[in-house]
């Protein structure tokens, strides 16, 4: 148990190192020239943001292109309201087999995810990249996009179901593929997922430390 804790501490201070180390590049503007060939090259399905219905942050994006909305499917599952409602289901549960601390843990952890993204984005600043459908070729949505909330909320959600039985684990495939699909949509850099990814790991293996 002692072996576990350690490596989990140890785990945790590399995802932390990796999240802030990137933040900190991305403040410096370090990551520019990477962030900007990513928006050129790795972003198929890039298009301006719009948004048809008021209740866009509750149903699936649809992109211009069917391969661009499918690939936005990946990432439904990690959007705000699905994610907490799917960690609730999580967690109810799991209260119901008797395991209320692992039922209140995991939502302590989607609280913390969510509140870190949005601490992370008002604080950090990126220098604006380009995109050719903009006016003057700019585009303004990844000024403010570190961390992904997406890519910290995917590691929670699939933490909680994998915390329900072994058929839940395959959840870690799909929070592997949610960075990837972020980035191909458009909707965060590389830099973006991989800090978020990171954040979501470091609260995982914290929650273990903390654990007695």
């Amino acid at each position: 148990m002692a072996r576990k804790r350690a490596a989990a501490f140890a785990g945790a201070l590399v995802a932390a190192g990796v999240a802030v180390g990137i933040a900190a590049a991305v403040q410096t503007g370090r990551l520019a020239h990477f962030d900007q060939y990513s928006v050129y090259h790795l972003m198929p399905w890039l298009e301006p943001t719009h948004h048809t219905s008021r209740w866009h942050f509750a149903v699936p994006e649809k992109r211009v292109s069917r391969w661009g909305t499918l690939v936005a499917l990946v990432t439904y599952p990690a959007s705000i309201l699905v994610s907490a409602l799917i960690v609730l289901a999580c967690a109810a549960v799991l209260w119901s087999r008797g395991r209320r601390r692992s039922a209140a843990e995991v939502c302590v952890l989607m609280v913390w995810a969510n509140v870190i993204a949005y601490l992370g984005k008002a604080t950090i600043t990126r220098e604006t990249l380009h995109a050719g459908f903009r006016k003057h070729g700019l585009t303004h949505g990844f000024d403010h996009s570190v961390p992904s909330g997406h890519a910290i909320r995917a590691v929670v959600v699939a933490f909680g179901l994998a915390q329900l039985g072994r058929a839940g684990r395959v959840a870690w495939l799909w929070a592997l593929a949610v960075p990837v699909a972020l980035v191909a949509i458009g909707d965060h850099t590389p830099s973006d997922v991989v800090c978020g990814f990171a954040v979501g790991v470091a609260l995982v293996l914290a929650r273990r430390v903390l654990r007695r």
